[in-house]
């Protein structure tokens, strides 16, 4: 049935299931026929013949550098030949499935460095009109980093003439909960290990 057919190809599947290694393998397309009882195709062919019959099938590697992007495929039934001349123009349908995948990579990422630089620039302008006073630039970061990383939390902690870590600027649930630990010992904190680093603390689980 159509739903039996969906629930075997739509769904999420071990990749060793499937038509992909092999092809990734092969680096070019790859035909099936699935006519009888065959111990030598991928499990999730074998039960696709048990859900519409016998078959052929088409198996085209989406490339990239070497690396296997995915597959275009396609299936007749009743199972016939593909010829050369399919052949070649189904590789070539695969082949500009990879540039439609590497000209969306890539236009996302250029929208992502715009968007740096965009927050970069507003933060820069802020800087140079708030010379005497800190917490409109924090804000603007805060602002920032919520748009570009998606935080749920985030903070900034300035060490005090006092010696101790005093909260700059702070956005998220645990506001409350936070201020209340502050002002912090600077010595042991997450806030000294980074200055003495000089670099990024990345903290991951």
């Amino acid at each position: 049935s159509t739903d039996t057919f969906k629930d075997l190809y739509m769904r999420p599947r071990p990749m060793a299931d499937s038509a992909l290694p092999e092809a990734f393998r092969a680096g070019r397309t790859v035909i099936y026929r699935l006519v009888d009882e065959h111990s030598d195709v991928p499990p999730m062919l074998k039960q696709g013949q048990q859900v519409i019959g016998d078959y052929s099938m088409m198996v085209a590697p989406m490339m990239r550098e070497g690396r296997g992007l995915g597959v275009l495929w396609i299936y007749a039934t009743p199972p016939r030949p593909f010829s050369a001349e399919e052949q070649e123009l189904f590789t070539t349908f695969a082949d500009q499935a990879v540039i439609a995948i590497e000209n969306a990579r890539l236009f996302r990422e250029t929208q992502e460095a715009l968007e740096q630089q965009t927050a970069s620039a507003d933060v820069l302008r802020v800087i140079s009109s708030s010379v005497e006073d800190t917490r409109p630039v924090f804000k603007k970061i805060i602002d920032s980093c919520e748009h570009l990383f998606g935080a749920d939390q985030i903070g900034i902690y300035v060490v005090g003439d006092d010696g101790l870590i005093h909260i700059g600027a702070h956005r998220g649930p645990q506001l409350e909960s936070t201020a209340a630990l502050f002002p912090a010992p600077f010595a042991g904190s997450a806030t000294e290990l980074v200055l003495k680093q000089r670099a990024p603390f990345h903290v991951h689980d």
